[in-house]
């Protein structure tokens, strides 16, 4: 089994991921393309909420 990961990694990640998406947005042309990068924004600002959260089975779920 693997060591989990920091909340400090863990945010680090997630807000790098969410970053490439928001770049990546305004260089796709295709609709279909721009959709599924808003909904990785959104999954990815999921993420964010839950690892700032007071929830800490949901904070752990993301860290592993």
């Amino acid at each position: 089994m693997k060591d989990p990961i920091s909340l400090d990694t863990a945010l680090q990640i997630v807000g790098s991921l969410k970053v490439r998406a928001i770049k990546e947005i305004d260089q796709v042309d295709d609709p279909y393309e721009k959709e599924l990068l808003s909904q990785k924004i959104d999954m990815y600002s999921q993420k964010e909420k839950m690892l700032y959260g007071v929830n800490d089975m949901a904070r752990l779920s993301v860290m592993d």
